[in-house]
């Protein structure tokens, strides 16, 4: 069996020599989340090529036509030229996809398709050609279009559910995913997330001086995600010999860096590269993710970051989310109380843990995810799911 894997996913060097001197660079965790899969389904022994859209939009870049070269590695990638002109972009991508995947699928008889639905244009192209051809075509459902805080045109919503129909199987994060999208009832998988297994080699470097201890958030900053309650709630705590490090994009970033001038507690970075962070994440001493539980869209996914946080082995904070299964509570430190003065005394309660106690509850997160939750795993359970429809 021959995997296309259709999506917007560059391979890491590629994306990080394009995009390393960019103020703004595309969906870091997204790329990480199709990426890991993509190098998981080649880890279980599987021929697959990537055909990507460049996600490069006029704010990224003014060049018109930006090509990428394509890799004939073990995982090969193929990228489709990016005209980087609205509406003419996504056509020219659809028709690509649709011509790429149509002639795969005629010339080879075991070919499937795994395609994101969220990317519209490359994966309404690949699933009608896979529609028309009568072959398999799983889709990876990682969020609701109409409920994502960054920005999915809500009247794409009708070729959103066009490319779902188009889908013969689907992986969703979460069941109430599964709920709302799988009308016609066809076969799926709940994979919440999953983590790199290349980070079984990486361990903690805690930097032992004299500074102040660093709790990290790194990722989307919005109100919605709880980043004002997080930073209310850090400097009322008052936790002395600790510091709070943001990283990340978003609305809030501007009142961020307002309140960053005044308060040395908190330290505000800007975007960095996620192999950058992940750096940052081994050397911290806790991870926070304040992702509020009552917001509609917290019934639907599951942070990615949480599940990077945990394989750091860098203790995690975060929210009782309605995502995340309950078998995952006892490896991290649970906010159970939401409001600012809530999640104030959690993080005081935390933050004068001692620092074997941490380092201990860190390390058994990290075992958790890195033996029943990394990219192999998971993406064995892809793979199961599609050859049991053959």
């Amino acid at each position: 069996m021959e995997y296309i894997y259709i999506s917007n996913t560059i391979d890491e060097q590629k994306f990080n020599e394009f995009f390393k001197k960019n103020k703004k660079i595309p969906g870091q965790q997204i790329q990480k989340y199709h990426r890991l899969i993509i190098d998981g389904i080649c880890k279980n022994g599987k021929k697959i090529t990537a055909l990507s859209a460049l996600p490069i939009t006029p704010e990224i870049s003014n060049k018109r036509i930006i090509k990428f070269k394509s890799t004939n590695l073990q995982i090969k990638f193929r990228y489709i030229t990016c005209i980087n002109i609205p509406i003419i972009k996504n056509i020219y991508v659809m028709l690509v996809s649709f011509l790429y995947v149509f002639m795969k699928c005629l010339i080879y008889k075991n070919v499937c398709v795994i395609c994101d639905p969220l990317n519209l244009s490359i994966s309404l192209g690949a699933s009608y050609a896979t529609s028309i051809l009568n072959k398999k075509c799983c889709g990876i459902v990682t969020d609701l279009p109409d409920l994502i805080v960054t920005n999915i045109n809500r009247n794409n919503n009708k070729i959103f559910k066009k490319i779902l129909n188009n889908c013969t199987c689907y992986v969703f994060l979460t069941e109430e995913l599964n709920t709302k999208l799988n009308t016609l009832n066809k076969p799926y998988i709940i994979i919440e997330g999953h983590c790199d297994i290349a980070m079984g080699t990486k361990n903690n470097h805690l930097i032992q001086d004299n500074r102040d201890k660093v709790c990290l958030y790194a990722g989307y900053l919005d109100e919605r995600y709880g980043l004002k309650k997080l930073v209310d709630s850090f400097i009322k705590a008052g936790v002395e010999d600790w510091e709070l490090h943001l990283y990340g994009d978003g609305p809030y970033s501007y009142d961020l860096k307002k309140i960053a001038e005044t308060n040395n507690k908190i330290k505000y970075y800007g975007v960095v590269l996620n192999q950058e962070i992940i750096q940052l994440e081994l050397e911290a001493d806790l991870l926070v993710n304040p992702r509020p539980t009552d917001e509609e869209f917290t019934k639907y996914s599951f942070p990615s970051k949480n599940m990077e946080y945990m394989v750091s082995g860098t203790p995690v904070l975060t929210t009782k989310l309605p995502g995340m299964p309950k078998e995952y509570h006892e490896f991290v430190y649970l906010f159970e109380d939401e409001s600012v003065h809530g999640m104030s005394e959690t993080l005081k309660s935390v933050l004068n843990l001692p620092s074997n106690i941490l380092k201990a509850r860190g390390e058994k997160a990290k075992n958790f995810v890195l033996h029943k939750k990394n990219n192999v795993v998971q993406s064995k359970k892809i793979i199961d799911l599609i050859e049991s429809q053959l």
